[in-house]
């Protein structure tokens, strides 16, 4: 949620898309659920400005950048049904 990464507010509808469909955000000491949860989290930087939005599924690894609401939904539905990652 960095200055440069959020220009403009193209974070926002994500943020609301994450709370439609995970519920509120935890802080990340909270964020270790039972195996199978989906938590989310806010990062003030992930060193990858130029690409915001930005996105990083654990412990997958995987970066998602100039992400938008369409892929957004697309990975969440993915990790709900424990299918592979969108490309």
């Amino acid at each position: 949620m960095g200055q440069f990464c959020n220009q403009g507010g193209r974070a926002e509808p994500l943020y609301e898309l994450l709370r439609e469909q995970l519920g509120e955000r935890l802080p990340a000491w909270m964020a270790k659920g039972e195996s199978g949860d989906l938590r989310w989290e806010s990062a003030s930087c992930l060193s990858m400005c130029g690409g915001g939005p930005n996105a990083v599924i654990y412990p997958e690894d995987v970066a998602y950048n100039h992400l938008d609401k369409s892929t957004l939904e697309a990975i969440i539905n993915a990790l709900k049904a424990g299918e592979d990652l969108p490309k």
